[in-house]
């Protein structure tokens, strides 16, 4: 039995990357995809709108050096370990603290199948 695709509407998705083009051209898959998000181009602001916003789910883009993205994913699970975080990769690099990984040369309906796929582990973990 399959379970069904969460609603994108009732997620706060985090949107964290260096490259300003392709941060606005991701927030706009996923608002038109219906999910509420919030961004930032800054790691330690990124933990701020962890802590104040919970957001069900942090996509972390290439631009961010990999070190970064790692120190980054733990450090948000630790804040929050529910928080699912979907980690945008140049060549399959793993990230320990990801729910998964995609190629940052995916398009947008990869980003939008992987994140609710990660949704719909987050809800299967809060049942």
């Amino acid at each position: 039995m399959t379970t069904p695709s969460p609603s994108p509407a009732a997620f706060t998705v985090l949107t964290v990357s260096r490259d300003a083009v392709l941060l606005a051209s991701r927030n706009a898959v996923l608002r038109q995809a219906g999910y509420k998000v919030v961004t930032t181009m800054k790691n330690d602001e990124a933990l701020v709108l962890v802590r104040d916003h919970n957001p069900d789910a942090v996509v972390l883009g290439d631009s961010i050096a990999l070190y970064e993205r790692n120190q980054l994913a733990g450090a948000i699970k630790a804040l929050n370990p529910r928080t699912q975080v979907l980690v945008i990769t140049l060549s399959g690099e793993s990230v320990p603290e990801a729910c998964m990984t995609m190629n940052s040369l995916d398009g947008p309906e990869l980003l939008l199948s992987k994140l609710a796929e990660c949704l719909r582990g987050s809800e299967a973990q809060a049942a």
